[in-house]
């Protein structure tokens, strides 16, 4: 899953975004969550303990679905995605970490407003 989040806010969410049509985005306050699963929690996994806490310190945005195909297609041009027939809703998947960097620097680009 690829969703992009917004350093620098100011707005109060949820908001749809212009540069990036269909995008929503909601505004993530700062705070604190507890992140991970306990011992013994059904189908949990090593990896997810132990629990601890995680701070937020500044506020930021985040994108409340994936970056569909129709989306990357909007600003890349081609949509690699491994099932295209799924439709332009579906999310875009088949890229590379590098790939969702240049997609993030090229909706910078285009967004004087935000940096992706």
């Amino acid at each position: 899953m690829f969703a992009l989040l917004i350093a620098g806010c100011g707005t109060t969410g949820p908001w749809e975004n212009e540069v990036l049509p269909g995008a929503v985005f909601a505004a993530i306050e700062p705070g604190q969550f507890s992140m991970g699963a306990p011992e013994g929690e059904e189908n949990s996994t090593p990896m997810e303990r132990p629990v601890h806490t995680v701070t937020i310190d500044y506020e930021f945005e985040i994108m409340t679905t994936e970056v569909t195909q129709a989306m990357w297609e909007s600003v890349t041009g081609s949509n690699p995605s491994a099932a295209p027939a799924a439709g332009p809703d579906y999310a875009v998947c088949n890229v590379s970490w590098e790939e969702c960097v240049d997609f993030c620097e090229t909706i910078s680009a285009l967004d004087e407003n935000y940096t992706y």
